[in-house]
């Protein structure tokens, strides 16, 4: 009811996600899905951001849900209050692919793109203990954050396996 798995017209699946859905809205960067989110913007921006650039959204609430159908808008409506839940249905609803690689991922704070960058760039970014335990780092073109395959790293990759299992 109001999903369609098609894309747009570039091919690429682009999502936005209300404000209840931030942490959703993270994984799909990660996963390199360009994603809006902001939990400062009302229901009617949202709406017409998703008209504009032919986002998906995704939503929790019944009526945004009922007016992005109104105006023929793509859009999911998820009634899982786990996020696990929620991330498996939209991986299975839109054939999303399972990869979290540093190389095509977004910034799953400001959505910008990730780059890979030699330590000397990041030297003064980073703590020195994870400097000298890690060798590969990613710094995201827009806000500067740095990342690297730490702990978090590996619980997401354990999340991910999850769900592949599932299908």
């Amino acid at each position: 009811m109001g999903v369609n798995p098609e894309s747009n017209s570039s091919g690429k699946k682009n999502f936005a996600c209300d404000a209840m859905l931030g942490r959703l809205a993270r994984w799909l960067r990660l996963l390199g899905y360009d994603t809006f989110y902001s939990s400062k913007v009302k229901d009617d921006e949202l709406l017409d951001i998703c008209l504009r650039k032919n986002f998906i959204l995704l939503t929790r609430d019944l009526e945004v849900f009922k007016r992005a159908v109104s105006y023929s808008l793509n859009v999911k409506l998820l009634r899982e209050n786990s996020f696990t839940e929620q991330f498996a249905e939209i991986v299975g609803d839109f054939g999303l692919d399972l990869k979290i690689t540093p190389d095509g991922s977004r910034c799953p704070a400001c959505n910008g793109l990730i780059r890979g960058v030699k330590k000397e760039e990041i030297r003064n970014k980073v703590p020195v203990n994870t400097l000298n335990s890690y060798d590969s780092f990613w710094i995201c073109s827009n806000c500067n954050q740095v990342y690297w395959m730490g702990r978090m790293w590996r619980s997401m990759i354990q999340i991910v396996e999850k769900i592949k299992n599932r299908r």
